[in-house]
């Protein structure tokens, strides 16, 4: 019941409940030319308050309708420069780690489209990594000490401390950009044995904390096409950029996504995810 109604709520047009209000307004304030009980009460709204209500529904419904059609009709897509500039901060993040020898798996709804062989969903308005929080790292390092590197890799980073998440924006503007997850190695007992976790502060991780086994040993498989002048050779695997994903990628995508109904393994964009791209005017960027 929680998953339908989660998915229900992820899935609905949000201009909707605005129109419904707004129809129920305006045929209430209609309701002072209609003998009844409620004609005094209708009586009180003012022809102003009538008309802005009239003008503030037929925009709800325009863009309910516009909504709509992004949704079914381009299936809430990015324009074609995001979709490349998002794949372009891929690659160099995996390049700049591989320099770093530093260990990333791609993560989240990333891991999704390689596990099912695609590249980037054309709704995707991020690419998500996680690495193992630098302050466990052998020898141990800090993120800001990972910040000022990735600045000088020629990154724009931010930190949000109380989701442990570092984004690498491009330097030609906000919009496309890599979200790094910060995990942090610890302990917790199962059946009375301690078992190794991975644990981050981010609320919105559905699996968390993670079993260790489920992400160690890191598997390699490919992913993007390679860009030659970029990747180096052993980074490359017929043709295609290899990626780093968890040791368990399908149970760990099971247990992240078993609140949405149906297969993780069938793609599937929530109106709930693509009013962020309609609002942010991604479709135009």
């Amino acid at each position: 019941t929680l998953t339908m109604a989660f998915s229900a709520l992820q899935n609905h047009n949000p201009f909707i409940l605005p129109a419904i209000f707004l129809g129920a307004f305006i045929y209430f304030s209609g309701l002072s030319r209609t003998p009844g009980k409620w004609r005094n009460y209708a009586q009180k709204i003012s022809s102003a308050h009538r008309l802005v209500a009239k003008v503030l529904l037929a925009i709800s419904v325009f863009l309910l309708v516009c909504f709509e059609v992004y949704y079914f009709g381009y299936s809430c897509r990015v324009s074609e420069k995001y979709y490349n500039e998002n794949v372009a901060l891929a690659r160099k993040t995996i390049q700049f780690f591989e320099k770093e020898n530093i260990e990333i798996w791609i993560d989240y709804a990333s891991l999704l489209c390689v596990l099912r062989g695609q590249e980037v969903n054309i709704w995707d308005h991020d690419v998500d990594f996680s690495l193992i929080h630098p302050g466990d790292h052998n020898p141990p390092t800090s993120v800001n000490d990972l910040l000022k590197r990735l600045v000088e890799y020629g990154f724009r980073p931010t930190y949000e401390p109380s989701r442990e998440l570092i984004q690498l924006w491009s330097p030609l503007g906000k919009g496309p950009h890599i979200d790094l997850w910060l995990w942090k190695k610890d302990k917790m007992k199962f059946n009375d044995f301690d078992r190794d976790v991975l644990v981050t502060k981010d609320a919105d991780v559905f699996y968390n904390p993670r079993m260790a086994t489920d992400i160690f040993p890191l598997t390699r498989t490919p992913w993007l096409p390679a860009d030659p002048s970029q990747i180096t050779p052993e980074s490359v695997q017929q043709g295609k950029l290899l990626v780093n994903i968890p040791a368990q990628a399908h149970a760990v995508s099971s247990r992240e996504f078993n609140s949405y109904s149906g297969s993780y393994m069938i793609p599937l964009v929530f109106r709930g995810d693509c009013f962020h791209n309609f609002f942010n005017l991604r479709f135009m960027y």
